[in-house]
Protein backbone atom coordinates (compact mmCIF):
# COMPACT_ATOMS: atom_id res chain seq x y z
CA UNK A 1 0.00 0.00 0.00
CA UNK A 2 1.30 3.69 -1.08
CA UNK A 3 2.95 5.04 2.69
CA UNK A 4 0.96 8.31 1.73
CA UNK A 5 -2.49 6.25 2.57
CA UNK A 6 -1.63 3.88 5.08
CA UNK A 7 -4.10 3.10 8.33
CA UNK A 8 -2.94 3.66 11.08
CA UNK A 9 -4.08 1.56 14.38
CA UNK A 10 -7.49 2.63 15.62
CA UNK A 11 -7.37 5.53 13.65
CA UNK A 12 -8.73 5.16 10.56
CA UNK A 13 -7.48 6.04 6.78
CA UNK A 14 -4.49 8.56 7.00
CA UNK A 15 -4.21 11.15 4.02
CA UNK A 16 -0.72 12.93 3.50
CA UNK A 17 -2.03 16.87 1.68
CA UNK A 18 1.62 17.67 1.18
CA UNK A 19 2.08 15.32 -1.23
CA UNK A 20 0.41 16.13 -4.57
CA UNK A 21 -0.21 12.62 -5.71
CA UNK A 22 -2.95 12.68 -2.89
CA UNK A 23 -5.35 15.79 -4.02
CA UNK A 24 -6.09 14.05 -7.37
CA UNK A 25 -9.50 13.42 -7.29
CA UNK A 26 -9.89 9.64 -7.13
CA UNK A 27 -7.31 9.70 -3.78
CA UNK A 28 -8.40 12.94 -2.39
CA UNK A 29 -12.28 12.30 -2.43
CA UNK A 30 -12.42 8.60 -1.29
CA UNK A 31 -10.02 9.07 1.64
CA UNK A 32 -11.99 12.12 2.40
CA UNK A 33 -15.06 9.74 2.31
CA UNK A 34 -13.79 6.79 4.22
CA UNK A 35 -12.88 9.01 7.19
CA UNK A 36 -15.98 11.00 7.04
CA UNK A 37 -17.98 7.18 7.64
CA UNK A 38 -15.09 5.58 9.91
CA UNK A 39 -13.95 8.50 11.93
CA UNK A 40 -15.80 11.79 10.91
CA UNK A 41 -13.14 13.80 13.87
CA UNK A 42 -9.59 12.38 12.59
CA UNK A 43 -6.17 12.93 14.37
CA UNK A 44 -3.65 13.29 11.42
CA UNK A 45 0.02 12.64 11.96
CA UNK A 46 0.34 13.68 8.77
CA UNK A 47 -1.25 17.69 9.11
CA UNK A 48 -0.71 17.39 13.14
CA UNK A 49 -4.20 17.94 13.04
CA UNK A 50 -7.91 17.09 13.59
CA UNK A 51 -9.82 16.65 10.26
CA UNK A 52 -14.08 17.56 10.24
CA UNK A 53 -15.34 15.90 7.31
CA UNK A 54 -18.54 15.80 7.97
CA UNK A 55 -21.34 19.00 6.98
CA UNK A 56 -22.56 18.95 10.21
CA UNK A 57 -19.22 19.07 11.93
CA UNK A 58 -17.95 21.80 9.54
CA UNK A 59 -20.55 23.84 9.61
CA UNK A 60 -20.78 24.15 13.55
CA UNK A 61 -16.67 24.23 13.38
CA UNK A 62 -17.20 27.90 11.76
CA UNK A 63 -19.46 29.41 14.52
CA UNK A 64 -18.05 27.58 17.06
CA UNK A 65 -16.04 30.85 19.38
CA UNK A 66 -13.71 27.73 20.96
CA UNK A 67 -12.41 27.80 17.06
CA UNK A 68 -10.52 30.26 16.49
CA UNK A 69 -8.92 32.14 13.20
CA UNK A 70 -5.90 33.65 15.17
CA UNK A 71 -3.64 30.47 13.50
CA UNK A 72 -0.31 31.97 12.76
CA UNK A 73 1.86 32.35 15.27
CA UNK A 74 1.16 28.58 15.41
CA UNK A 75 1.43 27.20 12.02
CA UNK A 76 3.04 29.46 9.33
CA UNK A 77 5.75 31.05 11.34
CA UNK A 78 7.19 28.44 13.74
CA UNK A 79 10.41 27.66 11.40
CA UNK A 80 12.11 31.04 13.09
CA UNK A 81 12.54 31.71 16.00
CA UNK A 82 10.57 35.62 17.34
CA UNK A 83 14.01 37.29 16.88
CA UNK A 84 14.41 35.68 13.25
CA UNK A 85 11.04 36.62 12.33
CA UNK A 86 11.57 40.85 13.40
CA UNK A 87 14.58 40.19 11.28
CA UNK A 88 13.93 38.02 7.93
CA UNK A 89 9.67 38.69 7.83
CA UNK A 90 8.82 41.88 9.61
CA UNK A 91 6.09 42.61 6.77
CA UNK A 92 4.43 39.00 7.46
CA UNK A 93 4.69 39.58 10.89
CA UNK A 94 3.41 43.16 10.79
CA UNK A 95 0.20 42.61 8.50
CA UNK A 96 -0.37 38.98 7.90
CA UNK A 97 -2.01 37.98 11.33
CA UNK A 98 -4.52 40.79 11.09
CA UNK A 99 -5.97 40.21 8.12
CA UNK A 100 -9.15 39.91 7.45
CA UNK A 101 -9.48 36.19 7.42
CA UNK A 102 -7.29 35.72 10.23
CA UNK A 103 -9.16 37.53 13.08
CA UNK A 104 -12.20 36.77 15.20
CA UNK A 105 -14.51 38.43 17.15
CA UNK A 106 -15.16 41.99 17.13
CA UNK A 107 -11.87 42.49 15.13
CA UNK A 108 -13.92 40.56 12.59
CA UNK A 109 -16.76 42.49 12.31
CA UNK A 110 -15.29 45.93 12.05
CA UNK A 111 -13.33 45.01 9.24
CA UNK A 112 -15.78 43.21 7.35
CA UNK A 113 -18.59 46.15 8.07
CA UNK A 114 -16.33 48.30 6.47
CA UNK A 115 -14.79 46.22 3.36
CA UNK A 116 -18.47 44.89 2.49
CA UNK A 117 -19.51 48.88 1.68
CA UNK A 118 -16.74 48.59 -0.79
CA UNK A 119 -17.33 45.52 -2.32
CA UNK A 120 -20.76 45.52 -2.88
CA UNK A 121 -22.96 43.56 -5.68
CA UNK A 122 -23.10 46.79 -7.47
CA UNK A 123 -19.92 46.96 -7.90
CA UNK A 124 -18.87 43.44 -8.88
CA UNK A 125 -22.07 44.03 -11.51
CA UNK A 126 -20.17 47.19 -13.00
CA UNK A 127 -17.48 45.07 -14.06
CA UNK A 128 -19.20 42.70 -15.76
CA UNK A 129 -18.70 44.35 -19.16
CA UNK A 130 -14.98 44.48 -18.46
CA UNK A 131 -15.02 41.33 -17.55
CA UNK A 132 -16.59 40.06 -21.01
CA UNK A 133 -14.35 42.01 -22.71
CA UNK A 134 -11.26 40.66 -21.30
CA UNK A 135 -12.73 37.22 -21.68
CA UNK A 136 -13.18 37.99 -25.65
CA UNK A 137 -9.65 39.56 -25.84
CA UNK A 138 -8.69 36.08 -24.23
CA UNK A 139 -10.35 34.10 -26.47
CA UNK A 140 -9.16 35.68 -29.37
CA UNK A 141 -5.48 35.46 -28.54
CA UNK A 142 -5.88 31.62 -28.24
CA UNK A 143 -8.19 31.00 -31.05
CA UNK A 144 -5.52 30.18 -33.35
CA UNK A 145 -3.34 28.17 -31.75
CA UNK A 146 -2.72 24.51 -32.44
CA UNK A 147 -2.11 24.00 -28.84
CA UNK A 148 -2.67 25.92 -25.58
CA UNK A 149 -1.26 26.18 -21.57
CA UNK A 150 -4.73 26.79 -20.17
CA UNK A 151 -3.23 27.63 -17.11
CA UNK A 152 -0.89 30.18 -17.69
CA UNK A 153 -2.62 30.85 -21.19
CA UNK A 154 -6.20 31.57 -19.91
CA UNK A 155 -6.79 30.68 -16.16
CA UNK A 156 -4.18 32.46 -14.41
CA UNK A 157 -4.89 35.73 -17.02
CA UNK A 158 -8.24 36.62 -16.52
CA UNK A 159 -8.73 36.76 -12.45
CA UNK A 160 -5.12 38.63 -12.47
CA UNK A 161 -6.09 41.26 -15.12
CA UNK A 162 -9.47 41.65 -13.41
CA UNK A 163 -8.28 42.24 -9.99
CA UNK A 164 -5.95 44.89 -11.16
CA UNK A 165 -8.60 46.53 -12.74
CA UNK A 166 -10.70 46.24 -9.67
CA UNK A 167 -8.59 47.84 -7.32
CA UNK A 168 -7.54 50.29 -9.96
CA UNK A 169 -3.91 49.12 -10.15
CA UNK A 170 -1.42 49.54 -13.61
CA UNK A 171 -1.67 46.23 -15.70
CA UNK A 172 1.83 46.95 -15.67
CA UNK A 173 2.14 44.65 -12.11
CA UNK A 174 0.70 41.82 -13.90
CA UNK A 175 3.63 39.48 -14.01
CA UNK A 176 4.61 40.15 -10.96
CA UNK A 177 1.24 39.38 -9.36
CA UNK A 178 1.81 35.78 -10.81
CA UNK A 179 4.93 35.45 -8.47
CA UNK A 180 3.20 37.21 -6.31
CA UNK A 181 0.52 35.28 -5.46
CA UNK A 182 2.31 31.89 -6.33
CA UNK A 183 4.43 32.70 -3.34
CA UNK A 184 2.20 34.30 -0.47
CA UNK A 185 -0.16 31.41 -1.06
CA UNK A 186 2.57 28.51 -1.22
CA UNK A 187 3.89 30.15 2.35
CA UNK A 188 0.41 30.89 4.29
CA UNK A 189 -1.33 27.92 2.61
CA UNK A 190 1.43 25.28 3.87
CA UNK A 191 1.29 23.73 7.21
CA UNK A 192 4.76 24.46 8.31
CA UNK A 193 6.61 26.08 5.48
CA UNK A 194 10.38 26.46 5.15
CA UNK A 195 12.33 29.40 6.02
CA UNK A 196 13.48 29.37 2.40
CA UNK A 197 9.55 30.19 1.46
CA UNK A 198 8.73 32.45 4.22
CA UNK A 199 11.53 34.47 3.02
CA UNK A 200 10.71 34.86 -0.39
CA UNK A 201 6.80 36.04 0.16
CA UNK A 202 8.41 38.66 2.59
CA UNK A 203 10.12 40.17 -0.39
CA UNK A 204 6.62 39.89 -2.05
CA UNK A 205 5.40 41.52 0.87
CA UNK A 206 7.76 44.35 0.19
CA UNK A 207 6.82 44.82 -3.39
CA UNK A 208 3.38 44.45 -2.93
CA UNK A 209 3.91 47.37 0.03
CA UNK A 210 5.71 49.74 -2.20
CA UNK A 211 2.84 49.39 -4.81
CA UNK A 212 -0.04 49.88 -2.99
CA UNK A 213 2.25 52.80 -1.00
CA UNK A 214 2.06 55.37 -4.25
CA UNK A 215 -1.27 54.27 -5.32
CA UNK A 216 -2.51 55.42 -1.94
CA UNK A 217 -0.99 58.96 -2.44
CA UNK A 218 -2.18 59.29 -5.87
CA UNK A 219 -5.68 58.70 -5.05
CA UNK A 220 -5.49 61.04 -2.01
CA UNK A 221 -5.46 63.85 -4.18
CA UNK A 222 -6.75 62.42 -7.31
CA UNK A 223 -10.09 59.73 -6.29
CA UNK A 224 -10.59 57.09 -9.21
CA UNK A 225 -13.47 54.89 -9.49
CA UNK A 226 -12.13 51.71 -8.21
CA UNK A 227 -11.85 49.66 -5.11
CA UNK A 228 -9.16 50.78 -4.10
CA UNK A 229 -10.42 54.01 -3.25
CA UNK A 230 -14.26 53.03 -1.96
CA UNK A 231 -11.73 51.09 0.75
CA UNK A 232 -10.41 54.18 1.55
CA UNK A 233 -13.51 55.93 1.79
CA UNK A 234 -15.55 53.40 3.33
CA UNK A 235 -16.66 54.55 6.85
CA UNK A 236 -18.65 53.13 9.21
CA UNK A 237 -19.89 55.98 11.04
CA UNK A 238 -16.36 57.53 12.54
CA UNK A 239 -14.41 54.08 11.89
CA UNK A 240 -12.64 53.72 8.98
CA UNK A 241 -10.06 51.42 8.46
CA UNK A 242 -6.14 52.26 9.28
CA UNK A 243 -3.23 52.31 6.94
CA UNK A 244 -1.87 49.21 7.95
CA UNK A 245 -5.40 47.49 7.58
CA UNK A 246 -6.05 48.94 4.04
CA UNK A 247 -2.92 47.55 2.92
CA UNK A 248 -3.76 44.29 4.55
CA UNK A 249 -7.17 43.96 2.85
CA UNK A 250 -5.00 45.33 -0.56
CA UNK A 251 -2.88 42.15 0.00
CA UNK A 252 -6.42 39.72 0.61
CA UNK A 253 -7.88 40.97 -2.23
CA UNK A 254 -4.58 40.71 -4.48
CA UNK A 255 -3.80 36.93 -3.64
CA UNK A 256 -6.98 35.33 -2.61
CA UNK A 257 -8.98 36.92 -6.05
CA UNK A 258 -6.04 35.90 -8.21
CA UNK A 259 -5.34 32.33 -7.20
CA UNK A 260 -8.37 30.79 -6.71
CA UNK A 261 -10.04 31.83 -9.63
CA UNK A 262 -7.63 30.89 -11.73
CA UNK A 263 -7.59 27.09 -10.12
CA UNK A 264 -11.33 27.18 -10.12
CA UNK A 265 -11.27 27.64 -14.28
CA UNK A 266 -8.56 24.84 -14.13
CA UNK A 267 -10.67 22.58 -12.19
CA UNK A 268 -13.59 24.04 -13.84
CA UNK A 269 -12.71 23.00 -17.55
CA UNK A 270 -12.31 19.40 -16.55
CA UNK A 271 -15.00 18.95 -14.74
CA UNK A 272 -17.07 20.25 -17.26
CA UNK A 273 -15.45 18.14 -20.21
CA UNK A 274 -16.08 15.00 -17.93
CA UNK A 275 -19.69 15.91 -17.33
CA UNK A 276 -21.02 16.71 -21.44
CA UNK A 277 -24.80 15.95 -20.16
CA UNK A 278 -24.44 18.97 -17.21
CA UNK A 279 -22.47 21.16 -19.42
CA UNK A 280 -25.31 20.42 -22.25
CA UNK A 281 -28.06 21.76 -19.83
CA UNK A 282 -25.33 24.84 -18.51
CA UNK A 283 -25.04 25.92 -22.02
CA UNK A 284 -28.86 25.71 -22.38
CA UNK A 285 -29.47 27.47 -19.31
CA UNK A 286 -27.85 31.60 -19.54
CA UNK A 287 -30.29 32.79 -16.86
CA UNK A 288 -29.43 29.91 -14.10
CA UNK A 289 -25.02 30.97 -14.37
CA UNK A 290 -24.75 31.71 -10.82
CA UNK A 291 -26.50 28.25 -9.57
CA UNK A 292 -24.58 25.88 -12.10
CA UNK A 293 -21.36 27.90 -10.96
CA UNK A 294 -21.85 27.38 -7.47
CA UNK A 295 -22.46 23.41 -8.30
CA UNK A 296 -19.64 23.44 -10.08
CA UNK A 297 -17.46 24.94 -7.45
CA UNK A 298 -18.92 22.26 -4.57
CA UNK A 299 -18.13 19.65 -7.24
CA UNK A 300 -14.31 20.55 -7.98
CA UNK A 301 -13.28 21.78 -4.61
CA UNK A 302 -10.67 24.44 -5.22
CA UNK A 303 -11.14 25.20 -1.70
CA UNK A 304 -10.75 22.34 0.14
CA UNK A 305 -10.13 23.31 3.98
CA UNK A 306 -9.61 26.52 6.51
CA UNK A 307 -7.56 26.28 9.39
CA UNK A 308 -9.09 26.76 12.68
CA UNK A 309 -7.13 26.84 16.10
CA UNK A 310 -8.17 24.71 19.54
CA UNK A 311 -8.27 27.90 21.76
CA UNK A 312 -10.16 26.07 24.93
CA UNK A 313 -11.26 22.18 25.69
CA UNK A 314 -13.85 20.93 23.70
CA UNK A 315 -14.97 17.77 22.65
CA UNK A 316 -16.16 17.03 19.57
CA UNK A 317 -17.83 13.16 17.82
CA UNK A 318 -16.39 11.76 21.53
CA UNK A 319 -12.36 13.51 20.99
CA UNK A 320 -11.08 15.25 23.24
CA UNK A 321 -9.17 18.11 21.54
CA UNK A 322 -6.82 20.42 23.48
CA UNK A 323 -5.54 24.63 23.08
CA UNK A 324 -3.16 25.10 20.71
CA UNK A 325 -4.40 22.30 18.26
CA UNK A 326 -5.03 22.37 14.72
CA UNK A 327 -8.43 21.97 12.90
CA UNK A 328 -8.82 21.68 9.45
CA UNK A 329 -12.28 22.21 8.63
CA UNK A 330 -12.40 20.40 5.31
CA UNK A 331 -14.55 21.90 3.10
CA UNK A 332 -14.15 19.48 0.40
CA UNK A 333 -15.61 16.63 2.78
CA UNK A 334 -18.65 18.34 4.09
CA UNK A 335 -19.70 19.73 0.04
CA UNK A 336 -19.72 15.82 -0.28
CA UNK A 337 -21.06 14.30 2.44
CA UNK A 338 -24.41 12.21 1.55
CA UNK A 339 -25.92 13.10 4.42
CA UNK A 340 -26.54 16.92 3.08
CA UNK A 341 -26.52 15.75 -0.62
CA UNK A 342 -28.00 13.05 -2.46
CA UNK A 343 -25.17 11.18 -5.35
CA UNK A 344 -22.60 13.73 -3.67
CA UNK A 345 -19.71 12.61 -5.88
CA UNK A 346 -21.93 13.76 -9.05
CA UNK A 347 -22.46 16.94 -10.63
CA UNK A 348 -26.03 18.05 -10.52
CA UNK A 349 -27.04 21.58 -10.96
CA UNK A 350 -30.55 21.48 -10.19
CA UNK A 351 -29.83 20.57 -6.74
CA UNK A 352 -30.31 22.72 -3.66
CA UNK A 353 -27.04 24.48 -2.30
CA UNK A 354 -27.98 26.63 0.23
CA UNK A 355 -25.70 24.28 2.52
CA UNK A 356 -22.69 24.75 0.57
CA UNK A 357 -19.70 24.92 2.57
CA UNK A 358 -17.56 26.76 -0.61
CA UNK A 359 -17.56 29.98 0.66
CA UNK A 360 -17.35 29.49 4.32
CA UNK A 361 -20.80 29.95 6.07
CA UNK A 362 -21.43 32.65 8.71
CA UNK A 363 -19.27 35.53 9.40
CA UNK A 364 -16.66 34.25 7.59
CA UNK A 365 -18.74 33.79 3.81
CA UNK A 366 -16.01 35.13 1.30
CA UNK A 367 -16.45 38.75 0.73
CA UNK A 368 -15.28 38.05 -2.95
CA UNK A 369 -17.98 35.09 -3.87
CA UNK A 370 -20.17 36.94 -6.04
CA UNK A 371 -17.32 38.33 -8.43
CA UNK A 372 -15.67 34.91 -8.53
CA UNK A 373 -18.96 33.14 -9.44
CA UNK A 374 -19.44 36.21 -12.35
CA UNK A 375 -16.12 35.82 -13.52
CA UNK A 376 -16.50 31.69 -14.15
CA UNK A 377 -19.63 32.10 -15.61
CA UNK A 378 -18.81 35.39 -17.89
CA UNK A 379 -15.72 32.84 -19.10
CA UNK A 380 -17.19 29.53 -19.61
CA UNK A 381 -19.93 30.70 -21.44
CA UNK A 382 -18.12 32.54 -23.64
CA UNK A 383 -15.20 29.97 -24.00
CA UNK A 384 -18.24 26.92 -24.89
CA UNK A 385 -19.74 29.71 -27.26
CA UNK A 386 -16.35 30.18 -29.08
CA UNK A 387 -15.22 26.48 -29.36
CA UNK A 388 -16.96 23.33 -30.00
CA UNK A 389 -14.84 20.75 -28.72
CA UNK A 390 -11.71 20.90 -26.41
CA UNK A 391 -9.42 17.92 -26.38
CA UNK A 392 -7.16 17.78 -22.53
CA UNK A 393 -3.61 16.26 -24.03
CA UNK A 394 -2.97 14.02 -21.00
CA UNK A 395 -3.98 11.34 -19.20
CA UNK A 396 -2.09 12.75 -16.13
CA UNK A 397 -3.22 16.05 -14.79
CA UNK A 398 -0.72 17.24 -11.68
CA UNK A 399 -1.83 19.47 -8.83
CA UNK A 400 0.40 22.40 -7.22
CA UNK A 401 1.51 21.35 -4.03
CA UNK A 402 -1.22 22.96 -1.92
CA UNK A 403 -3.43 21.34 0.10
CA UNK A 404 -5.88 24.41 0.77
CA UNK A 405 -6.71 25.48 -2.91
CA UNK A 406 -6.32 22.98 -4.99
CA UNK A 407 -5.12 23.53 -8.83
CA UNK A 408 -3.44 21.58 -11.80
CA UNK A 409 0.07 22.39 -12.35
CA UNK A 410 -0.72 22.41 -16.33
CA UNK A 411 -3.45 21.71 -18.57
CA UNK A 412 -2.74 21.56 -22.26
CA UNK A 413 -5.62 21.51 -24.25
CA UNK A 414 -6.25 21.59 -28.25
CA UNK A 415 -9.69 24.15 -29.25
CA UNK A 416 -11.70 23.37 -32.20
CA UNK A 417 -13.93 26.45 -32.85
CA UNK A 418 -17.97 26.34 -33.21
Amino acid sequence: MDQNLAPRAGAGLDINFADPKNLADDRFFSALATLRAQEPVFWSDYQQGWLFTTHADVKAGFSDPRLSAKRLHINQFRALSEAERAELIPNMIRYVPDWIINVDGEQHARLRRLVTKAFSRRIVENLRPQVQAMVQEILDDIEGKDEVEFIEEVAFRLPATVILRLLGLPEEHYHKLRGWAREVTYALASQNPPRELLIAAEQCFVEMNEVFGTEFEKRKTNPTPDLMTELMLARDEQDALSHDELIGMCHVLLIAGHDTTANSLGLGLAAWLRNPEQLAAYKAKPEAGMQFTTELLRYVAMSSTQIRIVAEPMEVGGKQLSPGQVVFLMLAGANRDPAVYAHPNEMDPERDLNASMTFAPGIHHCVGHLLARMELDVFFRAFFERFKTVEILTDELRFTPNYAFRGFERLPIRLHKA
